[in-house]
């Protein structure tokens, strides 16, 4: 009987507004697949006691675990390594980290590192305009004490 080798598939669900298609290659090759959800609008008006609120970070949570789920049952997929990187709204993002034992107890948190590359633009009048560019570093992962 031939053993097939156990393979680690790294799968990344990019819940933010930063489409990976956008991303350059050095921050993409660490995983093998990436799943967009895109970060929803949160009304600046909300409370965080509020049923408006609460929906958001529901509805967020469900549309990450089908993202997981969809990823997971892809045939390209064994033995999934499950990343999440989480950029949006403060407080809807606090709440899902404040929350992932609960909502993803098997997921990684990965957070992009970036470096901040200011340049800057003479401008036809004479004045300097400065423009802040980020460069991808590297990910650095989250992993909870036991």
């Amino acid at each position: 009987m031939l053993m097939q080798r156990m393979r680690t598939t790294m799968v990344l669900v990019n819940c933010s507004n930063h489409p990976s298609k956008d991303w350059d290659e050095s921050q993409r090759s660490f995983f093998d697949v990436i799943l967009d959800v895109p970060f929803p609008h949160v009304d600046p008006y909300l409370d965080a006691f509020d049923y408006g609120f609460r929906d958001i970070v529901h509805f967020l949570k469900n549309r990450i675990l089908r993202a997981f789920n969809e990823a997971t049952s892809m045939p390209c997929v064994w033995n999934p390594q499950k990343f999440l990187y989480l950029a949006g709204e403060y407080s809807v993002c606090y709440e899902l980290i404040l929350r992932k034992k609960e909502f993803f107890p098997d997921v990684v948190l990965a957070v992009p590192t970036t470096r901040r590359v200011v340049e800057e633009e003479v401008l036809e009048n004479g004045e300097v305009r400065k423009v802040s560019k980020f460069r991808f570093v590297k990910w650095r992962f989250i992993v909870e004490d036991e």
